[in-house]
């Protein structure tokens, strides 16, 4: 009877190890960007209570307790704090059909646009009741954050959609630990440029950006996915739609007439597209990463038309980064059998865009990885990772996958 129990505990023990194992893996930093809009779905009070907090951590932010799917566009991050109120619903002139029907039209924009949702529930028990839970239904499986008092989690309702949903979950012990959650959110290098880090060796820090042009749609893919795995030797400072208007339009550019990979080094000139270079230059300079990848895509082969660079990786030269970014293509070019697929090293990148900038004026490695858009949509994703993969260990760094 007493082996049984201690083989029980044992067990229990390792069960208990690898839960944090595999917890630490994925410890991933988020940063979301500025400005941020506050609602609450059920009239309750915690929004008014996540108003104070930004309030005193100087956070760009608007509150509207009513906030409409279609006043969302110019907000990149949406803090929704859900909880039926029957006396807040009466006050606000609405019945809860009604609530329901804006808690939809909300999630449904929000995702469209790409907006970084975190969710807070801070009621506890009371405000589970079945209408809180029908909202919540709706909003938990498209949060990309969630912030709970542990009142509210009484019967792991939000781990279990946490550990389902693969979103990292916060649990306050109480009220006073609200505030520093929400300051760590967004205490990054940058207001305006939302962006994780994976890993946390500071030593070597590779950047990886994409989204600069919104309808390279594999770029984005595969830097999200990047949050997927475990980084050893390093960490990944990623933006993943780093031209984010472009992406929610899934178009090149935003506006089209200005061609954001064209504007680095920023200038002074006041125009949406030179603030948000300014903005990414600023967050490189800050991170001062030991590499920097720029995800792409391109309409046609390389090896077809010189006037495209699918399949391509773009280098600005300098001996060391001509000298690794061949290795890369030689490496990757082993496992390819289509003549056309395979990579080709180009020098140098378009004046103007961010991996010459980045090469030129801050003097740090910089490389333009570009796939072909004829090919599938996961090849193009494979053949991203698989690359960044290849550079990573050029460099010291490896990706373990889950």
């Amino acid at each position: 009877m007493k082996s049984s129990f201690w083989i029980v505990i044992v067990i229990c023990l390792l069960i208990l190890l690898s839960f944090n194992l595999f917890s630490s893996a994925k410890n991933i930093e988020y940063y979301p960007a500025q400005p941020v809009a506050v609602t609450s779905l059920g009239q309750n009070p915690d929004g008014l209570l996540i108003k104070v907090v930004l309030e005193n951590q100087n956070i760009h932010f608007t509150y509207h307790s009513l906030l409409k799917a279609e006043s969302i566009e110019n907000y990149p991050t949406l803090i929704i704090a859900v909880g039926h109120s029957c006396k807040g619903i009466s006050a606000a002139g609405i019945d809860f059909e009604a609530e329901l029907k804006r808690c939809r039209a909300l999630i449904k924009k929000a995702k469209q646009e790409n907006k970084f949702i975190i969710l807070t529930h801070l009621g506890g028990k009371n405000r589970r009741d079945q209408k809180s839970d029908q909202l919540l239904e709706l909003v938990a499986p498209a949060a990309d954050y969630l912030i709970i008092a542990k009142k509210s989690n009484f019967d792991n309702y939000f781990s279990k959609k946490a550990q389902k949903n693969d979103i990292p979950l916060a649990i306050a012990e109480n009220l006073s630990q609200i505030k520093p959650i929400i300051a760590k959110l967004f205490q990054g290098e940058s207001k305006n440029v939302a962006y994780y880090i994976n890993g946390q060796a500071k030593a070597k820090t590779i950047l990886i950006n994409a989204g600069i042009h919104g309808d390279e749609i594999a770029s984005q893919l595969a830097a999200l996915k990047l949050k997927k795995a475990e980084v050893k030797g390093g960490r990944l400072v990623v933006i993943p739609r780093a031209n984010p208007q472009a992406c929610n339009k899934n178009q090149r550019n935003y506006p089209q007439s200005e061609k954001l990979n064209r504007s680095f080094p920023p200038s002074k000139k006041i125009t949406n597209t030179q603030i948000r270079a300014a903005a990414i230059f600023d967050l490189i300079k800050k991170i001062a990463p030991q590499l920097l990848l720029d995800l792409h895509e391109s309409e046609n082969f390389n090896r077809l038309n010189k006037n495209y660079v699918g399949q391509s990786i773009i280098a600005y030269p300098t001996a060391q980064s001509v000298w690794q970014g061949a290795q890369v293509v030689e490496l990757i070019n082993q496992d390819i059998e289509k003549q056309i697929e395979k990579f080709s090293l180009i020098s140098p990148p378009k004046t103007g865009s961010l991996t010459q900038a980045t090469g030129k004026h801050l003097k740090i490695p910089a490389f333009t990885l570009e796939t072909c858009q004829k090919l599938t949509l996961a090849k193009r994703i494979n053949y991203q990772l698989n690359l960044i993969e290849l550079f990573l260990k050029a460099n010291g760094v490896e990706l373990v996958w889950p």
